[in-house]
């Protein structure tokens, strides 16, 4: 009885074992004190504590201790007992002690210093992301090009060399009583119609043969609100009626192509479908370079430019552009609206006061460009005493004059050198003859 009332007292008052025993509150605790012959091995305390302790609600390593705790206690009562065996059961209704919690918080001068630490990382790794993201753009809009370029050859490969010409696939009407007049539109017969040639009919050909999606001709730096990709291109109007007379529809003609409109008047589409600069379907340079297998150094596609690649309407505000050489009909549209501005090509690949993009030329590879001088190309520039020289060409001028003579007013327009822009319909492309394709009174586009 003196044991039990000991190992009874233990349990109620003693904390720590109490905790141990019953983590969560309430415990049952049965003791057996068995004669030393009976353990295996003589008297050992773990041994004994650990075959004879049981606690419900005490579980894993608190019972573990409180069983070696209790195991000497029972050593102690079976040595003075001689062995006797009894059992003790005691119920505690003893509630837990709320025990106190400590809350770890950090020091302004720990916050300061982690602060720090971050906006440091963040002004190496911000940097490099973005000029991953502008490289990734640039690497984009090159394929873009290089795709556009692929399709283009894709047809020529069935056409005689020839990039696609839309003049050619909705032809003039087709003198059939030899009177020299044309009678009858037929598909695949007829004098080419030039009056077709301008660059909407070209890509939106482009699309309704497949050779190009409407999302590939803008491009992924694309700075203007105006120029966006034609998603409602309408395939079911091939082969409609366009005329009283018999002519009919080979692509959507509501695809645009007007970039200055867009940027400053209220007539015509005031959107754009396409970002590219192309070369004009006209004058000497088809001829040479559109008609056939062209020069590998001839640039016929690119990242648009300013108008007459003149440096200065890159800056902002802008500065003095010298015309002197410039003819007058090439900044028309242009001039009237857009010199308060820089021109949206600053902003493509480049900052304000410089241009940067993907040049693509006919044999079908791409380069990257600053400037609008792709190295080794020039023009032959014929001087008023007859002579001529060799002088740098600009991607976005044009500056030779033809060696042939043409109807049209603004010839320099119609010469052999490197010149890229845009074209439109209407009264900005005017053919001169019908039948000399070539021969196009026609206005560049730049914004």
């Amino acid at each position: 009885e003196d044991l039990r009332a000991a190992l009874a007292t233990l349990l109620r008052d003693d904390g720590e074992l109490y905790d141990l025993l019953a983590p969560s509150g309430r415990a049952d605790v049965h003791v057996i004190v068995r004669p030393r012959s009976e353990l295996p091995g003589g008297f050992g305390v773990e041994r004994f504590a650990l075959a004879t302790v049981h606690a419900v609600g005490g579980y894993g390593l608190a019972g573990a201790v409180v069983g070696v705790a209790a195991g000497v206690l029972h050593a102690i009562a079976a040595a003075l007992t001689g062995g006797a065996t009894f059992w003790l059961s005691y119920l505690t209704t003893r509630e837990r002690p709320a025990m106190p919690r400590t809350v770890r918080a950090f020091t302004l001068v720990e916050l300061l210093v982690v602060i720090t630490i971050i906006g440091i990382l963040m002004a190496i790794i911000l940097p490099s992301m973005t000029g991953a993201q502008k490289s990734a753009r640039e690497a984009r809009e090159r394929k873009q090009l290089g795709d556009i370029n692929t399709a283009w050859k894709s047809w020529a490969a069935s056409h005689r060399n020839a990039y696609p010409i839309p003049g050619l696939v909705r032809r003039q009407a087709k003198d059939l009583d030899g009177d020299g007049n044309g009678d009858k539109f037929v598909l695949g017969a007829g004098r080419e119609n030039a009056m077709h040639n301008h660059h909407a009919a070209l890509l939106s050909l482009c699309i309704m043969e497949n050779l190009v999606a409407a999302d590939l001709l803008v491009s992924p730096n694309e700075y203007a609100n105006g120029v966006y990709a034609y998603t409602d291109y309408n395939y079911d109007i091939l082969g409609s009626q366009a005329s009283s007379d018999g002519d009919t529809h080979r692509w959507d003609p509501n695809f645009s192509n007007d970039l200055v409109d867009n940027q400053i008047d209220s007539e015509g589409a005031d959107f754009c479908h396409n970002s590219y600069a192309i070369m004009p379907l006209a004058g000497e340079r088809r001829r040479d370079q559109w008609d056939r297998t062209g020069d590998s150094s001839f640039a016929i596609l690119a990242t648009r430019g300013p108008a007459g690649g003149c440096q200065e309407l890159l800056s902002d505000p802008i500065g003095n552009c010298d015309y002197s050489d410039f003819d007058d009909q090439a900044f028309n549209g242009y001039l009237g609206g857009m010199m308060a501005q820089p021109s949206n090509t600053a902003y493509l690949m480049a900052q304000p006061g410089a241009w940067r993009g993907v040049v693509v030329y006919t044999d079908g590879h791409t380069e990257v460009l600053e400037g609008f001088y792709p190295e080794g190309t020039v023009y032959t520039r014929i001087e008023d005493d007859g002579s001529t020289r060799q002088l740098p060409d600009n991607i976005f001028r044009a500056q030779a004059e033809p060696a042939n003579a043409f109807n049209a007013d603004d010839d320099n327009l119609l010469g052999a050198d490197i010149y890229l822009t845009h074209t439109d319909s209407g009264d900005r492309w005017m053919s001169e003859s019908t039948h000399n394709p070539l021969d196009v009174q026609y206005e560049p586009l730049h914004d």
